[in-house]
């Protein structure tokens, strides 16, 4: 029979990696500061992009008859709304990237702790935040067919 120890006394006890495990860490933390990176100058892109859109867009916005008054200001601030949501998942990438890399090198496992609950923070954010965008499909998805309904009827 094997030795089966419960998780909650792997949770108190000791942590071994062995050299497969410490690899992984290494690689994945090598791929988590690219893609952190990539994340910041995305980041810097749309806030560069909210200012373009407030300002260039007010001015073009403002010579169209049609056009509704604020339309620029307002598409600048939900790219900077953007901006915002998308920076805190990648400051926990580079965070998870930065401290896993030093954890290995230096074999402290308290930081190796933090770099994996930086990791945690970033799967939970997507996590929430896929959530929260299926519940706005499905009430979208809701309206159309409600809407579709009462077209259908009145047409």
């Amino acid at each position: 029979m094997e030795n089966f120890q419960p998780l909650d006394d792997l949770a108190t006890g000791p942590l071994n990696l062995d050299a497969t495990s410490v690899s992984y860490i290494k690689e994945t933390a090598k791929w988590a500061k690219f893609l952190s990176i990539l994340g910041f100058i995305g980041v810097g892109f749309m806030v560069i992009a909210a200012i373009g859109m407030a300002t260039f867009m007010s001015g073009f916005m403002s010579e169209m008859p049609n056009a509704m008054p604020g339309m620029g200001v307002l598409m600048g601030v939900m790219y900077l709304a953007f901006a915002a949501l998308y920076f805190f998942p990648t400051l926990y990438l580079y965070r998870y990237a930065t401290n896993s890399k030093i954890a290995i090198e230096k074999n402290d496992q308290t930081l190796l702790t933090d770099s994996f609950g930086n990791m945690k923070s970033v799967f939970k954010f997507w996590g929430i935040l896929m959530a929260v965008v299926l519940v706005f499909y499905g009430v979208i998805l809701v309206f159309a067919i409600v809407g579709g309904g009462i077209g259908a009827m009145l047409g």
